[in-house]
């Protein structure tokens, strides 16, 4: 896809971001994905490994962007991104 196409979709930003409504190609905070970035980070803080995250935020019905299962890569990518690891 191309940068400037018009239909960027979820899948082109970070979690945490999403599509600006008024113009798709910027994006702004989507803060559910951002309190569950906050969740991720804490549970990682308290001594959780990347898969007891992804048990709990399943356990939770946490939904992912997709819909589908956590997975712990979801999880070490989260906190790469946020810079704890």
């Amino acid at each position: 896809m191309n940068k400037k196409d018009p239909h960027i979709y979820y899948h082109d930003r970070p979690y945490g971001l999403r599509p600006d409504p008024s113009d798709r190609l910027k994006s702004v905070k989507d803060y559910e994905e951002i309190a569950t970035i906050d969740t991720i980070k804490q549970r990682w803080k308290e001594g959780d490994s990347y898969r007891q995250i992804a048990k709990w935020l399943d356990g939770e019905k946490i939904p992912t962007r997709s819909g589908n299962k956590w997975h712990h890569q979801q999880v070490t990518r989260i906190l790469r991104r946020e810079g704890l690891i």
